[in-house]
């Protein structure tokens, strides 16, 4: 019945939560055989079948949970994760705008379209959706480390530098950052700061 799928997938993001994973996917397993139009199980089910190796099987739970409801923003963010990973880039990027359409403000699918863009070599379109991200969540050290690297690629050491100095603002033990503002500094001939980070970086 419809309560026993739903304890079954709930058990399986408790189990996940924990890191035992093939004991989650047997949930999820178990949920949607329960209740085979259960959309957020198969896109659970997909999540970490993906996670434990079974990339195919994944992507088949992805798909039937999308044709159950084409509209469920989270089942095409986690598939257009899988295609990246795949090397799927451009049906990734499909994914990722389909959710941001159903969901403009989830600050994840901003950043996954970011990060794919990048790939791709969209520098500026990557840019412009990190900024989105953190106009929803403005304390994502993650992007705010990522938005830093690309500005930096950009020759935009200042802005970069912002973007790094803010996220460790937020997260005083994020050593990406710290290592990549002690790569400026070193670059740029400011020894102590540039030593100072990379200290940092190792704690």
């Amino acid at each position: 019945d419809d309560g026993s799928s739903f304890a079954h997938n709930n058990l399986g993001l408790v189990l996940a939560d924990h890191g035992a994973l093939p004991e989650a996917v047997n949930e999820f397993r178990r949920a949607v055989q329960i209740d085979p139009a259960f959309v957020e199980a198969h896109t659970n089910l997909g999540n970490f079948l993906a996670q434990t190796g079974s990339r195919e099987e994944a992507v088949a739970h992805l798909r039937q949970a999308l044709q159950i409801d084409p509209m469920f923003a989270n089942a095409h963010n986690t598939l257009g994760n899988i295609l990246v990973d795949s090397g799927g880039l451009e049906e990734a990027l499909q994914q990722f705008h389909t959710a941001i359409k159903i969901n403009p403000d989830a600050a994840i699918f901003h950043y996954n379209l970011a990060r794919t863009l990048a790939k791709k070599g969209d520098v500026q379109g990557a840019i412009s959706h990190y900024h989105r991200a953190l106009e929803i969540d403005p304390e994502d050290y993650d992007v705010r480390n990522n938005l830093g690297l690309l500005l930096l690629s950009q020759g935009k050491v200042d802005e970069a530098i912002e973007q790094f100095r803010h996220a460790i603002r937020v997260n005083p033990d994020y050593a990406k950052a710290y290592f990549n503002l002690g790569k400026i500094y070193d670059e740029q001939g400011r020894l102590d700061e540039a030593v100072e980070n990379f200290e940092k970086a190792l704690k």
